[in-house]
């Protein structure tokens, strides 16, 4: 596990690390914008798959992977159109990917999901240790001014990330409270009772102003 200040630190930080110029990194079409900014930061060429309704196309980026290619980014659930790359579909996904790239599962709204058949990508870090999952206390657990993330990888990736992080990325205060509020079970409940409940009605409602409502499964 490495902490950053918020997950885009560590976001940041990952193209840093592994981003080179001339090299190449994959980001999905109406995904989200910070990938690319960070990714021509480092010197990276930004390579765009096209995305199938609105969704991340697995295929579509299987098909830009070249000899160049270093970085994959991909948010599940998306952001911002809230679809998501079941378990198994994005382990079958996993397996085609060259060790060598390193791949970016961004889960800042896993915790939304409630879908079985669902992964955050934590349980798969074993089997692909070119995997990386982030994650962040800005989105259900409403700390977003707090700035605080963490991402889970092997223990290789995670030390190269350690060489390049800044000595003092996260403060104390929100090394403490973000400790706290993983406590909060409750709070957590809440929170995603209350986001199911409008992922019910908003969609409805947007639909009878004439306007049409994707389904998501985040916030």
């Amino acid at each position: 596990i490495i902490c950053g200040n918020g997950s885009d630190d560590i976001l940041s930080l990952i193209t840093q690390t592994f981003g080179r110029e001339n090299s190449e990194v994959i980001c999905s079409e109406f995904g989200f914008i910070y990938y690319p900014i960070i990714s021509k930061i480092s010197g990276a060429k930004v390579i765009i798959a096209k995305s199938k309704n609105l969704s991340v196309s697995c295929e579509n980026i299987l098909k830009k992977i070249s000899k160049k290619t270093r970085i994959i980014f991909i948010a599940n659930p998306n952001n911002p159109t809230g679809s998501v790359i079941m378990k198994n579909k994005l382990k079958d996904f996993l397996k085609k990917v060259p060790r060598n790239i390193i791949v970016v599962i961004d889960g800042a709204y896993a915790e939304f999901v409630n879908n079985t058949n669902y992964s955050d990508g934590i349980s798969l870090v074993k089997s692909f240790p070119n995997l990386i999952i982030t994650r962040t206390f800005s989105k259900i657990f409403a700390l977003a001014g707090l700035r605080l993330g963490w991402a889970y990888s092997s223990r290789e990736v995670i030390e190269t990330l350690e060489k390049v992080r800044g000595p003092f990325n996260v403060n104390l205060l929100a090394q403490k409270i973000g400790s706290l509020i993983l406590k909060e079970k409750k709070f957590l409940e809440k929170s995603i009772i209350h986001n199911n409940i409008w992922q019910e009605k908003l969609p409805k409602f947007v639909n009878s102003l004439g306007l049409e409502a994707k389904k998501t499964f985040a916030n």
